[in-house]
C-alpha cells in the first residue's frame, strides 16, 4: 500500500504544562490524595502525540465513544488500532500491534516559522576555556576536557548563526517551569483545622480559560473546539511528521483537519493545530527530517583513538545490555517513562480495562555515545534503533557522526 506524509505544527495558546514525576508528596496515607509537587516537562511525550493524532481521526470521522457504545468499533480499529503504545520488554525488537493506518511519527523538532532550531548535542558546549573537546589520555577512561562540573552540560538549540538556547528559553513566556504545587483533592479550608503547612499545597496553577472553550471542555463537544480563534501567542512551535498508509477500505473516511484546536497534558493545555499534506517533492522519509542536524558533526575525536560519536536525536529506550557494554561510554541525563493502556474491549460502556504499564529510564535526547568505529558503531546504531515500539513513534532516533 502507498502512503502520506504529513506535518504537524502545535503552537501553544498560552502557558502549558506537561506532568513528571512526582518529587515530593505529603500529607493523607492514602496516595491518591496526598499533596504534592510535581515537575514540569517542557516537551510532550511522543506518545501523547500518537494518542492526540488517534483523537483527531476518530473526531474527525464522527467515531469516538459516545451514548455508552463505539459507534462503528470495526471500523474504529481499522482506522487507529486496537489500542496504543505498549512495550514488552522481554521482547524489545517486536513491533506495536497496528495503530490502524498511522505508519511511523517522526521526533518533535522546533521552528520559529522560519527556520528549525535544531539540536546541539551535550559534548558541544562551552567549557572553562573554551570548546569542549574528547580525549582519552593513555587509553584510560574517556573524558571531556574543559569540563566545568559545577556548571554541567546541557542540551541546547540553534538555528543557523543564532545563539544557541536552552528549551527554557525558547518558550520563556509559554512554558510552567519548575515545579507545580497541586492539591488535587483536598483544601486546607476542608481539612479540619490542619496545620499551617498545608497552605503550601495549594493548587497553584489553573486553566485560565472561560467562556465557549470551557463549555467545551466541559462538555466534549468537538464542534465547539473547531471554532475557537486561534491566536498567535508564541514565538516558537513543535513541529513533527506522520506516515499515513492510504488504505481503500477507508478511502471514504476525512484524515485531518487543516487546522483545529488541541489538547495536550494532564492539564488539557491548548495548542493550535496545523497540519499539511507533502507534495511529491517535500516528501522525505521520517528519518530524514529528523536527521537534519547541521550541528551534530561539528565536535570531531582524533582518528588515531578509533571510535565514533553516535548522536541520539530523540530519547533513547537503551537496548537489552547496552548500558552494561564495556567498549561504549555514554554521557546522556536519563528521564522516566511511563504509559498507559487503554484497548478497545467492546461496546461495554467504557473504553476498556486502564492499567499502568511498565515505567522506565529513557535517555535524554542531545546524549552522546562513543562507540568503536566500524562494523561496531554501526551495529549499536542499528541496535538502537532497532527497539520498535519506541523507534515507531518518534523515540529511539540516532545518528553516527566522527
Amino acid at each position: 500500500m502507498s502512503s502520506k506524509i504529513f506535518e504537524i505544527s502545535l503552537r501553544p495558546h498560552g502557558r502549558f504544562f506537561f506532568g513528571g514525576e512526582t518529587i515530593f508528596g505529603q500529607g493523607d496515607d492514602d496516595e491518591r490524595r496526598r499533596s504534592y509537587l510535581v515537575k514540569s516537562e517542557i516537551l510532550p511525550q511522543q506518545s501523547s502525540l500518537l494518542g492526540m493524532l488517534r483523537y483527531l481521526l476518530l473526531r474527525e470521522n464522527k467515531l469516538l465513544y459516545q451514548a455508552g457504545s463505539w459507534p462503528d468499533q470495526e471500523k474504529t480499529v481499522k482506522l487507529v488500532g486496537r489500542k496504543g503504545f505498549s512495550f514488552n520488554p522481554a521482547e524489545p525488537s517486536a513491533k506495536n500491534e497496528s495503530f490502524g493506518i498511522i505508519k511511523g511519527i517522526s521526533p518533535l523538532r522546533i521552528s520559529d516559522g522560519t527556520d528549525f532550531w535544531d539540536l546541539v548535542p551535550l559534548d558541544q558546549g562551552e567549557g572553562k576555556y573554551g570548546p569542549l573537546k574528547w580525549k582519552r589520555p593513555a587509553q584510560r577512561d574517556w573524558q571531556l576536557a574543559g569540563l566545568d562540573a559545577k556548571q554541567g552540560l546541557e542540551v541546547k538549540f540553534r538555528a543557523g548563526a543564532k545563539k544557541a538556547r536552552s528549551l527554557t528559553e525558547l518558550f520563556p513566556a509559554q512554558t510552567l517551569t519548575g515545579n507545580r504545587v497541586t492539591n488535587r483533592h483536598y483544601r486546607p479550608a476542608e481539612s479540619g483545622g490542619a496545620a499551617d503547612e498545608e497552605g503550601l499545597f495549594r493548587q497553584t496553577f489553573r486553566r485560565s480559560v472561560r467562556g465557549s472553550y470551557h463549555a467545551a471542555i466541559v462538555a466534549e463537544k468537538p464542534e465547539a473546539l473547531r471554532r475557537i480563534p486561534i491566536p498567535a501567542t508564541a514565538d516558537f512551535q513543535l513541529v513533527f511528521r506522520v506516515e499515513i498508509e492510504v488504505n481503500t477500505d477507508l478511502a471514504e473516511l476525512q484524515l485531518f483537519p487543516p487546522e483545529t484546536v488541541v489538547q495536550l497534558g494532564g492539564e488539557r493545555s491548548r495548542f493550535a493545530f496545523a497540519a499539511r499534506e507533502l507534495k511529491e517533492e517535500e516528501t522525505a522519509t521520517l528519518a530524514g527530517f529528523a536527521h537534519a542536524h547541521p550541528y551534530a558533526a561539528k565536535q570531531q575525536l582524533d582518528a588515531e583513538l578509533g571510535y565514533a560519536r553516535i548522536i541520539l536525536l530523540s530519547d533513547t529506550y537503551p537496548y537489552a545490555g547496552m548500558l552494561a557494554e564495556e567498549d561504549l561510554f555514554i554521557v546522556a541525563k536519563a528521564r522516566p517513562f511511563r504509559y498507559l493502556l487503554s484497548p478497545f474491549e467492546g461496546n461495554n460502556g467504557s473504553i476498556g480495562s486502564r492499567a499502568e504499564g511498565n515505567s522506565c529510564q529513557l535517555l535524554e535526547r542531545g546524549g552522546v555515545i562513543l562507540a568503536p568505529k566500524g562494523a561496531r558503531v554501526e551495529a549499536v546504531a542499528q541496535a538502537i534503533q532497532g527497539v520498535q515500539p519506541f523507534y515507531q513513534i518518534g523515540y529511539n532516533y540516532c545518528y553516527v557522526c566522527s
